[in-house]
Order: structure tokens, then C-alpha cells, then sequence
């Protein structure tokens, strides 16, 4: 078996090759000729080729020197393999001055350009790769490569690649760590004292320590740990950790977390020391500057002796925290999306934390993990917009090719370089840019850990390359003190977990210092950047802190009020002082200074109030006592206090975008409370609405006038009832930019759903784009229909319905007022009458009743309400009782045109009927239902259903359906079958004809109208009473009559005939065909839009 913690040999990996390799690969060197004067390349060799895996080459590449640019190596391969025309390869990288060597997966599209020309197109390169060799951790790349044993397909290659599959592992170890971290503290009963005393949450001690230690391990394989004094701190020990657990692990009455983690934590992490130089370690420590490693509140490590054992970070059963950090590679970089290192990320690091929120844990599905491509398309959509309603007219075309150019920037700066291609910019068009972009102010209100902030700023990193080389023909040198301008200049975030907003602050370090290679420095203090607080509250105690700055060139506030200027004049002095301060003494002298001038603007707000009396604002200032530091942890975000520079120079944010949590308030009511008692809820809250609709109210508030708004969200909302207040406000504020649908594509792990990206302008734009996705989201940044994506453009009214809705899906049919009908108006005059099936509560026992009030005596299916013919017979019903059993049909007896009567029954009570059972009127059903009173939830419980609905719906001829089908399927009844709560039921209002109906639902123009119209969810349509009130009725001419007779007639042949009669249903869609007056080319289209809509959901 070949050992990848080895250095590359080429006899051992041929013969490796030929063991991992389908049998068609044959081992045949020939050298492949390289430049004398290459920059990168000594030698390059084929290896062979595979021809069952689309022609896979292997090649191997002696570069010349260290790798210190990885992206630079990747850039040299993607032009290496399009010169010598391959679109697939596994290429080894080393060179013999390192011991550590690269074996890549490069794919990418490589497509003739005409049918005539020879040359092809090598686009959408991707490498993947593996990082082997000494000292480097082979865990994934052995299992991967080696012990899955021999590639069987292209789709096996790619699986041994994929990133996502140490991303779950990692993932589920981390968490199995934690839960087994504090599983232990829980029950250790000296720390559970100790955590009491001291007012410590054990979770998240846990959850920092562990975090804690796995920020070393990046900071580790950078070598900034270790290193001697006589050394740079960059030449540190690369197992350092591993190291210095063996030392003290053998010293006698020593404890690895007292005796090294915590100094190495707190006095050398958090402390800055001369020369990097920590005394108690005796090696150099970087000092970070970010709270990750400043010590929990109330806890001082120096006074406590924590005795967490030694095994538990690491044992003989290898299953301790090192023991399982050290099966992986870890690396600072987070790969973009063509170059990834098949390693743990600092996106990694993110995700975690945020999924150990303890609402994400109450989920049980975890935190929605946004994928590197949506992440980009988001960053990209928003920044192209801004630069467009902000550039001068004659710019506008010129944006487009900028924001392509920079998504690869340095690709794009090689052409140029090398007369490739002939890429020009206007020198005014890139002033513009550049001074749009110093200025830019981004905000992510729901931050996280950052992965939209880290998106944003690296996108505008790339635009600033292009940027600089064409106007001054040179390479962007120092892109550390670029980065660090934006960050303290044009990047926001705000998150109420306190966590989160640590792992984002350092995960910006990290991406600072991905760009120095030989020098270590600290964070900057990013409080009044990237924020702890509730974003969507502005108030303490009442008092609303939504204080009004206005834009100008004097710090101003509306009020007149002097001494409020100067307090806001002193804190923007005192943070610009802030941000680059490192001394802690210091620090803390300054965060005094502005706490006062919070604590004094707070006061002048209170004194002020005219509406409040006397006694009230002394128990207001009273209460100021309770206010915390603007560096703790908050409930509340007063933005234009916190962020007054950008609402004094810019009136608000130019960009806001998010990934919100999307959570319903019948789930989590605790989320929702603190935000619905104030006076921001009180203003937007609905009924039936999502959590996240509160964040996208709050980006219009608090952005500008010109600005973007881009979220991703669940895509419910654009049909739902819940959100009817917020889609008017987007018709009357907003204007769509740009829609990317990828509806039931999953793009979240282990979240189920469908999903959308909206990009809104609050500047009026006349069309959009519109983008839906039916596979994956590899090509989303294609501006032309390919297999994968269809783009279709829309005025912005003719998406908005009348009952503010949102409809992406045009219709061929145009269903106007003199034609059509609809099935139900909402007056007495309708022509039909519609209402849900009754809710029974419960129907029968369930899993979760059980679950939630065990008993001996109840299974799982015992009927309550809805009883079968054996359980009838146990209830023993006298002759009165029987009537009010009622033949009820379930999902399953109900098909299109047909009904399968199962035997089963409805105890049929409502009100009155209720009463009766209580007053014994009916005994024996009172004895059944008292058997199962304690799971019967009926707001007429325990006697009565929990919404009978009027039987009239029942006792006449009548349309039933499931309001959650596939494909329509909509049947008559003259039976007088009732129906349960997944059902709705149809009568006549009119002289209309039930059955015609009943064709219509059923036929391809009914199925073309739900496609275009119906909520997709869960299996597919999700139907409500609302909805199908709106369902277009043709109105029948005079020359239609005898069209819809043979309709009719057809219809009843359907019903009373067991087989369904295909030349039936096709006869009757001709005649409807026929009825709406519908072309041959309108019919193809409503015949394929079904065609391709069954295609998607795996039906056909």
C-alpha cells in the first residue's frame, strides 16, 4: 500500500498509478516540452492516459522553486493543459528542494469553438488537490486514494475529490468532540461547582476551548508556533501542539490544559510580548488581538486549577481532541472556487460555530451553510448593481466585463501581460470604480461567522487588481494593507451570538494574513465593525436608540442638541483611535472613554423625551446602571449610534446582503418575541410570517438611497399568505435586480427545502433577469441558457399579482376578465363554494403522541376520530350513535376520476353533537374518546372535532382533491363521503356544471395553470383554498356548448369506469384546447412545460 506521508517517488507512484487506475490506463512517459525561461516549470512528463475516464491524462511537473503561490501554480496549469489540449488530468507537483508534494484533479470544459476550426475552448477550470508528503496529515487523502481501491468511473474520480466529503467527516467529528467535551464537565462534579459558583454555561466553555484549539491548528501549520527565540516567528514547529502535549503529558503532576493551553491562550494569544517572545512557553507566540482567546466572563484561569484530564485530549483509543484534529490538513486559505485544497478551511471553522448555536442545535438540521458559488454570485450580483446605479451613464455596458474580468483577476492581468488577449478599459471608467469602491459600505446584518463579508471583501480585492494594473500597468503589490483598509473602512456585520462574531473577526485575520508569508500581525479591533448584538431591536428599556444622523460635512445630528454632537464628534475620534490600538491598557482606557459617551448620548435621549414624566425617566437613568459595554454582549443594535460614520457620509449602506435565519414563529416563539414586543416588530410583524422577513424589512430601513439588497432565503414566500405586507413593500421600494431560483436544487446540507437569491435596487429599474436551476449550481454564472439554466427577462409589475403575490412563471395563456371566470370571486354570486376538509385532532394515534405520553395500553394507529369497521365494533354503538359515524376517504382512496372506499369512518361531532357526548348522550362514544381524551387537541376536544366545517360540503355532489399532488388529480363524489384536513372540497353555486369543472382541473390546461401558479412543495403543489378560488374558468360561448356536452359526457365515462380511458382524457383536452381558443404552438408549449416539469421531479 502506498505511503503518502512519503516524498514523491516516481517508480513508487507508477506503480501506485497502475493499482488506482481503471485497467485501460497504460504507463508510457513522454517528456512535454517546457520554456527554458519558465517562471514556474523545470520539467514536465505524460504519465499516460485513461481513455474510460474521458480521455484523463497524468502528468507529472518538477517546479522550480518553494511553493509559495499556490493560485500562481494553478493559473500555470490551467494554460499548461489548454496548450496541449486536455480538459481532464491528474497532475503530481513537487520539487526536490520540499518534501511535501501535490497530486491534483483538474477538470474543466473544453468545447470546439466551430465545427470547422481545430482549436478548442478550455473553460471553467477547477483543481482539486490533495496535499502529501512529510509532515502532512493523510488521513482523508488514504482513505480517498488509496483504501476505496481502484477509480471504477468518471463519477468515482470525481467522488474521491470531492471537498464535501472531509467537510462531513470533519464536521461530525468536531461535534461527536464537543458532546463528548461536555458530556465530561457536565458530570465531573468539582468542574459543574466550579462553573456554578463562577455563573460559567458549560456548552459554551466547550465550545470555546474547542475552538480554541482548533484556531491553533491553523495558526500551526502556518509555522507561527514554537519558534525559537533566535528565530522568526514564521520558522515555528509545524506539530507543535502534538509536541508539547508529549512533554507535559509525561511530566509528573502536570495537566495539559492548566499548565500549557491556558498560557498558550491567555499570555501568549491574547498578550502582547516582546518580540513575540512568551516567558512561560519559552517560544514565540503571535499575539492575535481577538476575543476568541480572551477569557470567559467571571472566570479567572490564574486563580483555578481546572482538572480536565489529560485523556481527553489525547489516549490509546486515539479518539481524544488532538488525536482527531491531527487525521486532517488544515490550511488559512479559503480556496476559491477553482482552486481548492481538499483540507479544513477557516469556512469550516464558521460553519461549526454556527451550527453549536443553541438554535441551530434545536434544529437538529444545523445552520443553513452557504456554498462557495452562492456566496460569490451574491457578492458578485450586488457589488456589479451598486457600480452601475453609481457610474456615469456612458459606464454602464462597461461594468459587466470589469465584473467577469474579476473573477478571475489574475488570469485576466496574464492575458494582458502577455498579448493574449486584448483587454482595455476607459482610464475615467476605472477612477470611477476605484473611488466607488474606497467608499463602498457593505453590511451583513444576520454576520455569522462571515462568509459574506469574506466573500464581499475578496471580490473587491479582485476588482481592485484589475483596477490598478490597467491604470497603471502594474501588479497590486500590497494587498495586506488593501485588505486591511476595507476592512476597516467598507465591511459591517452585525450577529447576536457572541461566538460567531469572534470566529468571523479571526476568520478576517486569517484572510489578512493568507497574504504574509514571513511576518505576523495582529487583528485589528473590529468592535465597531463587525458587532455583537440583535440586529432587528434599536431599544434599551424602552427608549428607542434609532438615533437620526444626517449625511454633510459637519458631524450633525437632526437634533439641535450641542452636547450630542460632541459626544458623537468624541466617539468617532475615539474608534478611528480604536481600531489599530494593540496595547491592552491602552485599549481598555479607550473603551471606558467611549462607553461614557455612549452612556452620556443614552442619558441625553432619556432627558429629552418629552412624552415621558418625570418619575419615569428617573427610573430610566436608574437603569442606565444595567447597561453593558459596547464590547459585551447586547439584545439590541442601535445602528446609527454604533455605525454613525456610515449613516453621516452615505444616509445608510450601499450594499446589505444575507443568508437570515428562516424560521417560523410557531417553532421558535422565542426568537420571535423580543423582536415582535418592539417597536420595530410591533410595525412589521404578520401572522403566519418567517423570521428572516423582519431582516429584509430592517435592510430597507437601514440602507441608502441608491443601495442593493441581496439575500437567499427559503423560496415559500413569494406565494405565502404570511408575507403579503412585506411584497408590497418590495412592489412600492424595491426593484428586482436580479433572481436566481434554484427551487428544490439542494444546495444546503441536510436542509430540505426550496431556496432563492433575490437581489433588489431601491432604484427603479424597468426589467431583471431571471434565472432558474434544475440540476446543481455549477454554471450559475452563465448569462446564457445552457441544459442546467433557463434566463428569462420580466418587467417588474408583471411578477406582482393582485393579492401581492410573487409569479416568476409566464403564462402563454392570457386569462383575461371577458374570457374566463373565476372558480370562486369571494362574493355570494361565486360560481362555485370552497372549504377544507375537517380537522379531526387527532385522527388516529401517531408516533409523536406515543412519544410525548407513553402508555401500555395505546398503539401507534389506533383510531380516535377515524375509526375502521373492528374498532366500530368495539365501540358497540346503539342504533342513535351510528348515525353519526360518516364513510371518510384518506389520501390514499382518492385518484384522478376515481374513488377506493378502505372501510374506515368519521365520527362526525361538532358543536352541538359535542355537547350531547358530554351530557352522555351518546355513551359509548364518550367511553372511546375518554380512552384517548389525553391526546385529543381539539379546540372542541375532548368531544368534538376540532373543525367540523358544514356538512353541506359533504352531503352534496361534490369535487375532492389532496392539496398536495404531483400531477392533478381531482375526482366527483355523489356518495356523501367526508374528508379530512388534507383534502378540499368543491360544490356548485351556480348553474355551471360540476364536471365541467372537473375536466378542467384534471386536463393538461388545468395541470399548464398549477405549474405557472400553484406553491411548489414537498411533492410538488401545495393547493390552498385561496389558491384554487383563482383557478381560470373559460366562460362557454355559445358555439362551445357542444364541446363542453361531449366534455361532460366523457367525464362521467371516466367516473363510472374502473380503467382510466386515455383517448377519453385526450379528447377532452382537445375540446378545452379548442374552448380557450389555443394555438398548435401554444399547446406544444403547455405540452412540453408539463413534459419537462414531470422531468424534474424524476417522474417520466
Amino acid at each position: 500500500m502506498l505511503d503518502l506521508s512519503k516524498s514523491y517517488e516516481e517508480n513508487v507512484f507508477k506503480s501506485y498509478l497502475i493499482k488506482f487506475l481503471p485497467d485501460d490506463f497504460v504507463y508510457n512517459k513522454i517528456d512535454i516540452k517546457i520554456k527554458e525561461d519558465h517562471k514556474y516549470f523545470k520539467s514536465a512528463q505524460q504519465l499516460g492516459t485513461v481513455e474510460s475516464l474521458d480521455d484523463l491524462v497524468i502528468i507529472q511537473v518538477e517546479r522550480l522553486r518553494a511553493e509559495k503561490s499556490r493560485t500562481s501554480i494553478t493559473k500555470e496549469l490551467f494554460k499548461f493543459l489548454e496548450n496541449i489540449g486536455y480538459s481532464k488530468a491528474l497532475i503530481i507537483t513537487f520539487s526536490k528542494s520540499e518534501a511535501h508534494y501535490r497530486l491534483s484533479y483538474i477538470k474543466s470544459d473544453l468545447n470546439w469553438i466551430s465545427e470547422t476550426k481545430v482549436k478548442r475552448k478550455f473553460t471553467n477550470p477547477k483543481r482539486l488537490s490533495f496535499l502529501l508528503g512529510e509532515n502532512q496529515r493523510i488521513h482523508t487523502a488514504t482513505k480517498q486514494l488509496v483504501r476505496l481501491g481502484k477509480i471504477k468511473s468518471l463519477e468515482d474520480l470525481n467522488s474521491r475529490f470531492n471537498i464535501e466529503i472531509i467537510n462531513k467527516e470533519f464536521f461530525n467529528n468536531y461535534i461527536d468532540l464537543f458532546n463528548q467535551l461536555s458530556s465530561y464537565l457536565n458530570k465531573d462534579r468539582e468542574f459543574k461547582l466550579f462553573a456554578q459558583l463562577n455563573k460559567i454555561d458549560i456548552e459554551v466553555f466547550a465550545k470555546k476551548l474547542i475552538g480554541q484549539i482548533v484556531f491553533c491548528y491553523f495558526l500551526q501549520k502556518k509555522g507561527w508556533l514554537g519558534a525559537k527565540i533566535d528565530k522568526e516567528i514564521y520558522e515555528g514547529d509545524l506539530n507543535f501542539i502534538r509536541n508539547q502535549f508529549n512533554s507535559y503529558s509525561k511530566k509528573e503532576k502536570k495537566n495539559f490544559f492548566n499548565d500549557f493551553l491556558e498560557p498558550l491562550f491567555y499570555k501568549g494569544l491574547n498578550r502582547k510580548n516582546k518580540n513575540d517572545f512568551c516567558k512561560d512557553l519559552n517560544c514565540k507566540i503571535p499575539y492575535l488581538n481577538g476575543g476568541l482567546f480572551q477569557e470567559i466572563e467571571n472566570y479567572s484561569w490564574k486563580d483555578s486549577f481546572l482538572n480536565i484530564p489529560n485523556s481527553l485530549f489525547s489516549n490509546k483509543d486515539e479518539n481524544g481532541i488532538l488525536d482527531i484534529f491531527e487525521l486532517y490538513n488544515f490550511t488559512v486559505d479559503e480556496s476559491s472556487d477553482f482552486d481548492v485544497e481538499i483540507a479544513v478551511d477557516p469556512e469550516m471553522l464558521g460553519y461549526i460555530f454556527e451550527n453549536l448555536l443553541p438554535e441551530n442545535i434545536k434544529k437538529k438540521h444545523g445552520a443553513h451553510y452557504t456554498p462557495k458559488e452562492i456566496v460569490e454570485y451574491i457578492c458578485k450580483k450586488s457589488v456589479s448593481e451598486y457600480l452601475r446605479i453609481n457610474l456615469s451613464e456612458k459606464f454602464y455596458n462597461d461594468v459587466d466585463t470589469l465584473i467577469d474580468y474579476a473573477r478571475f483577476p489574475d488570469e485576466t492581468i496574464r492575458l494582458a501581460e502577455n498579448n493574449i488577449k486584448d483587454i482595455k478599459f476607459d482610464k475615467n471608467f476605472l477612477l470611477e470604480v476605484d473611488l466607488l469602491i474606497k467608499n463602498i459600505k457593505i453590511c451583513d446584518p444576520a454576520v455569522g461567522s462571515g462568509a459574506f463579508i469574506i466573500g464581499a471583501l475578496n471580490f473587491i480585492v479582485n476588482i481592485k487588481k484589475i483596477t490598478f494594473y490597467f491604470s497603471k500597468k502594474r501588479t497590486l503589490a500590497d494587498l495586506y494593507e488593501l485588505k486591511r483598509n476595507l476592512i476597516e473602512n467598507n465591511i459591517f456585520g452585525i450577529d447576536k451570538d457572541y461566538g460567531a462574531i469572534e470566529t468571523c473577526k479571526l476568520r478576517l485575520w486569517l484572510s489578512l494574513t493568507i497574504d504574509e508569508e514571513n511576518t505576523v500581525k495582529p487583528l485589528p479591533n473590529l468592535d465597531f465593525r463587525i458587532i455583537q448584538g440583535n440586529s432587528l431591536i434599536e431599544e434599551f428599556e424602552g427608549i428607542n436608540l434609532d438615533i437620526n444622523v444626517e449625511k454633510g460635512s459637519q458631524l450633525e445630528l437632526i437634533s439641535e442638541n450641542n452636547s450630542k454632537s460632541e459626544d458623537i464628534q468624541n466617539l468617532y475620534n475615539l474608534q478611528k483611535t480604536f481600531f489599530n490600538e494593540t496595547d491592552l491598557e491602552t485599549k481598555q482606557k479607550i473603551i471606558k472613554k467611549i462607553n461614557k459617551s455612549y452612556f452620556s448620548i443614552i442619558k441625553n435621549e432619556i432627558e429629552n423625551k418629552i412624552s415621558l414624566t418625570l418619575e419615569k425617566k428617573q427610573k430610566l437613568l436608574k437603569s442606565l446602571d444595567n447597561f453593558k459595554s459596547v464590547n459585551s454582549e447586547n439584545n439590541y443594535m442601535p445602528w446609527q449610534l454604533r455605525f454613525f460614520d456610515v449613516f453621516l457620509e452615505k444616509n445608510g449602506f450601499d450594499i446589505i446582503i444575507a443568508n437570515p435565519p428562516y424560521n417560523r414563529e410557531k417553532d421558535f416563539a422565542e426568537m420571535f418575541e423580543p423582536v415582535n414586543n418592539s417597536l420595530f416588530g410591533k410595525k412589521y410583524h404578520a401572522g403566519k410570517m418567517n423570521f428572516w422577513y423582519y431582516f429584509l424589512h430592517k435592510a430597507i430601513d437601514k440602507s441608502n438611497t441608491n443601495a442593493v439588497i441581496s439575500f437567499i432565503t427559503s423560496r415559500y414566500w413569494i406565494t405565502s399568505t404570511g408575507s403579503r405586507s412585506l411584497i408590497k413593500r418590495i412592489r412600492d421600494t424595491l426593484s428586482f435586480v436580479d433572481i436566481l431560483d434554484i427551487g428544490k436544487v439542494k444546495v444546503f446540507d441536510k436542509v430540505i427545502g426550496q431556496h432563492i437569491v433575490c437581489t433588489y435596487s431601491k432604484k427603479k429599474i424597468p426589467k431583471f433577469n431571471y434565472k432558474k436551476i434544475s440540476n446543481n449550481i455549477s454554471d450559475i454564472f452563465s448569462s446564457k441558457n445552457t441544459q442546467n439554466i433557463k434566463i428569462s427577462s420580466f418587467s417588474q409589475n408583471e411578477v406582482f399579482t393582485e393579492n401581492n403575490e410573487i409569479n416568476f412563471r409566464k403564462s402563454i395563456i392570457r386569462y383575461n376578465k371577458n374570457d374566463y371566470d373565476l372558480l370562486n370571486n369571494g362574493s355570494k354570486l361565486s360560481l362555485f363554494n370552497t372549504t377544507q376538509g375537517v380537522i379531526e385532532s387527532p385522527d388516529k394515534i401517531s408516533k409523536q403522541n406515543l412519544k410525548n405520553k407513553p402508555s401500555r395500553t395505546i398503539n401507534i394507529g389506533d383510531g380516535v376520530f377515524v375509526v375502521n369497521e373492528d374498532e366500530i365494533s368495539k365501540i358497540n354503538p346503539n342504533k342513535e350513535e351510528k348515525r353519526l359515524f360518516k364513510r371518510y376517504l384518506n389520501s390514499s382512496n382518492v385518484k384522478k376520476y376515481q374513488i377506493n372506499f378502505n372501510n374506515e369512518y368519521l365520527i362526525y361531532s361538532d358543536k352541538e353533537i359535542s355537547k350531547k357526548i358530554k351530557n352522555k348522550h351518546y355513551p359509548n362514544i364518550q367511553n372511546h374518546l375518554n380512552k384517548y381524551k389525553k391526546y385529543i387537541t381539539s379546540g372542541n376536544g375532548p368531544y368534538g372535532l376540532h373543525r367540523p366545517r358544514n356538512e353541506n360540503f359533504f352531503l352534496n355532489p361534490k369535487i375532492i382533491f389532496k392539496n398536495m399532488f404531483l400531477e392533478p388529480a381531482f375526482t366527483y363524489d355523489e356518495e356523501k363521503f367526508y374528508v379530512g384536513i388534507s383534502f378540499i372540497v368543491i360544490i356548485q353555486n351556480s348553474s355551471l356544471s360540476l364536471k365541467y369543472l372537473l375536466a378542467l382541473l384534471n386536463s393538461k390546461y388545468g395541470f399548464y395553470w398549477f405549474i405557472k401558479n400553484a406553491k411548489e412543495r414537498g411533492i410538488a403543489f401545495d393547493v390552498t383554498i385561496e389558491k384554487i378560488n383563482n383557478f381560470p374558468i373559460p366562460k362557454i360561448k355559445e358555439e362551445d356548448k357542444s364541446s363542453v356536452n361531449k366534455i361532460i359526457k366523457n367525464v362521467e365515462t371516466l367516473i363510472s369506469s374502473k380503467n382510466k380511458k386515455q383517448s377519453l382524457i385526450d379528447e377532452i383536452d382537445k375540446l378545452i384546447f379548442e374552448i380557450c381558443n389555443l394555438d398548435e404552438n401554444q399547446v406544444d408549449e403547455i405540452e412540453e412545460t408539463i413534459s419537462s416539469f414531470l422531468s424534474s421531479y424524476n417522474k417520466i
